[in-house]
């Protein structure tokens, strides 16, 4: 994870991309950010492959989204139980991104808690 800290040296961003704001990389095990999160990481190593799963899975929507996009397969091509699957999480994501639980670019990955 990337993280941008205040002028006390204390974590108040964490992204998954690096970029001017977000410079400096900590483990995801480190324990500012655990104390920035809203939820322990380490708790158990389910909940840390669970994290990991999360992070994952919109690498697999964005890898869909990209395919489908350069017409190297077709959505329809895919089993019709992923079809669905993925058109329900398409729509999740765009109610959360009316709701503004994520940035408002959709490619910025940030959490803020102020």
């Amino acid at each position: 994870m990337y993280v941008k800290r205040n002028h006390e040296a204390k974590i108040i961003a964490v992204s998954i991309d690096k970029s001017a704001e977000f410079y400096e990389w900590v483990e995801d095990d480190a324990s500012d950010l655990m104390d920035f999160l809203p939820f322990s990481v380490q708790d158990s190593k389910a909940d840390s492959l669970a994290f990991n799963d999360t992070e994952l899975i919109r690498v697999v929507d964005d890898l869909i989204d990209l395919l489908t996009e350069k017409q190297i397969i077709q959505f329809t091509e895919l089993p019709q139980a992923a079809q669905l699957k993925l058109l329900r999480r398409q729509t999740l994501r765009k109610k959360a991104n009316r709701l503004d639980l994520l940035s408002e670019d959709p490619e910025e990955e940030t959490i803020h808690l102020n």
